[in-house]
């Protein structure tokens, strides 16, 4: 996997040196669940890479790949403690920036696959419930905005993929631009 990430990266890199319309983008989140996904899970961080495609000056295409650590939350004296699990969104992502500036605010929209290990929960026949864990993968969609300040992105993303729902607040920086 590592030996993949590494060509891809030097495969980006060696393009982007071609062209100027090519950037990369490298990003920490802070991350928040909603909805149900809030009642199993707590707070948690992530990192992601994107490495994108300038159409023109407001326009990018891009394929972002995350990883997206959550803690377990406790459910209950019946229940126990979840675990923690990582969510790994892999995402078609187009941006527009509003102004060719050094200051930009932008609208996103990604979507895509999200794979994860979650806990899932059943009665049981002695009343109760049990706890199990089940690897899942989900169509989801993630609309985002921000603003981009020089080669900074600050911005805030919902992503949404079947009981998987978290605010992502962005922290990224553009490697090559």
């Amino acid at each position: 996997m590592k030996r993949i990430l590494l060509s891809f990266c030097s495969i980006i890199f060696f393009v982007s040196q071609l062209s100027a319309q090519f950037n990369l983008e490298l990003g920490f989140s802070f991350n928040s669940p909603t909805s149900g996904f809030s009642d199993v899970y707590e707070i948690g961080a992530g990192a992601y890479l994107e490495p994108g495609y300038a159409l023109n000056d407001n326009l990018n295409l891009g394929l972002q790949i995350g990883a997206n650590g959550f803690a377990g939350s406790d459910i209950g004296s019946t229940s126990g403690k979840v675990d923690a699990t990582v969510v790994v969104p892999v995402l078609a992502k187009g941006t527009y920036s509003f102004l060719d500036s050094r200051v930009s605010p932008y609208l996103g929209f990604g979507t895509g696959m999200y794979f994860a290990k979650v806990a899932t929960f059943s009665e049981s026949a002695l009343g109760g419930s049990e706890r199990s864990e089940e690897n899942i993968s989900e169509f989801g969609i993630a609309p985002s905005f921000g603003v981009n300040i020089g080669r900074t992105n600050l911005g805030v993303a919902y992503h949404s993929a079947g009981d998987i729902t978290f605010l992502q607040f962005i922290l990224g920086v553009k490697i090559i631009d």
